[in-house]
């Protein structure tokens, strides 16, 4: 274990791994812990324990800017109820797609989003929480798009689900009756693999993104955590020519691709739900534009496959989100939050505002149904 803190705000924040073996082979999921100074200390001390999951082409440390201001809300309460939050890479991503790259290049289109579920409950199911009293600290999971799949499929691995709570930021978890095999999302599925994905420098990179979409609506703070945690120098194992310089994705665009080939996962998330929305209190959060799909073409189409043409009206996700949470359905939500502003990376573009929606969740103060600015 090591540990650093945020200059900011003074967390400290200690790194762990856990490793799952989905596939028969090993793979290790990296996790970063956010304390603030002694709130591990006793069971007088806060409560709620966090986890965070971040969505397909992220890193877990995309959540710190978010997390900042929430643990900064929390300390301002007369009763701080937040005892320490957990974020952690799906195991192709992030800091975690660099130390497992020699199995992921060996196994090639084989990990996905339910190796992340796995790894959540393997956290869970670790030593790492410390002396959680199950009658009084509390344990809730937060996600944000596909990591909200990968939230649902971890309640799999128990017996007894140990979560209080899951917020579900932006979910991409829609019916059977929702067909995700559009043109848009056939375009996105199909680019990925040829999208842009290398740079002569970290500043060449910058200059590209800052001026595209979705990049340049991104938080700065939220933007320079992706070049700090989102790019890594080459030569890699996917590219291993030592000749080849400057940097490129941490996350491989094969394995971000593989993201969105398993349809079937996304329906396993979505009968899970089904199963659990009655007895375990799920919170929806949504932005205010519905442009899932928009976000994904705006990334996918590039220099490198511009001859691909984006299909001209671009569908909205607002009908699957309708439905997901529409009461003729029978699914029961602790509340449904539109916020006012932002897109499917809400998490990115506005994080002070994804930490007031979630610190209402935290504190009972969400509403069934609210629209937020």
């Amino acid at each position: 274990m090591s540990s650093l803190s945020l200059p900011a705000t003074g967390l400290v924040v200690d790194k762990f791994e856990v490793t799952t073996t989905t596939h028969g082979f090993p793979l290790k999921s990296l996790c970063n812990r956010y304390t603030r100074s002694g709130s591990l200390t006793a069971k007088s001390s806060p409560k709620i324990t966090l986890i965070f999951a971040h969505g397909s082409g992220f890193h877990k440390e995309c959540w710190e800017p978010t997390l900042e201001r929430l643990f900064e809300m929390d300390a301002r309460s007369r009763f701080p109820m937040i005892r320490e939050a957990w974020a952690l890479d799906a195991q192709h991503h992030g800091e975690s797609a660099i130390v497992n790259e020699g199995a992921l290049v060996e196994n090639q289109g084989v990990t996905n989003i339910t190796d992340y579920g796995a790894a959540i409950a393997a956290l869970c199911k670790s030593p790492f929480f410390g002396p959680i009293d199950p009658t009084y600290h509390q344990v809730i999971v937060v996600g944000h798009s596909l990591g909200t799949v990968a939230v649902l499929l971890s309640t799999t691995h128990f017996q007894n689900i140990p979560y209080t709570s899951l917020i579900l930021i932006d979910t991409v978890i829609h019916s059977d009756e929702m067909k995700l095999d559009t043109e848009t999302f056939n375009v996105v599925r199909d680019t990925t693999p040829s999208r842009k994905d290398h740079w002569d420098s970290i500043e060449s990179a910058r200059r590209y993104m800052r001026t595209r979409i979705p990049y340049k609506s991104w938080d700065p703070h939220v933007f320079s955590l992706f070049l700090r945690y989102g790019l890594r120098p080459l030569p890699t194992a996917y590219y291993p020519d030592s000749s080849r310089k400057g940097v490129t994705l941490s996350t491989h665009r094969n394995d971000e691709h593989a993201s969105y080939t398993y349809f079937h996962m996304l329906h396993e998330a979505y009968h899970r739900l089904n199963e659990i929305s009655d007895t375990l209190p799920i919170h929806l959060i949504y932005a205010a534009r519905s442009d899932m799909m928009q976000v994904f073409c705006s990334i996918s189409l590039t220099p490198t496959n511009i001859n691909v043409s984006l299909p001209r009206q671009l569908n909205s996700d607002r009908a699957a989100q309708e439905k997901l949470y529409d009461p003729k359905e029978g699914r029961k939500f602790a509340s449904i939050t539109r916020l006012g502003i932002g897109g499917h990376l809400i998490v990115q573009e506005a994080p002070d505002l994804v930490a007031h929606v979630i610190h209402e969740a935290l504190t009972g103060r969400a509403e069934k149904y609210a629209y937020k600015l």
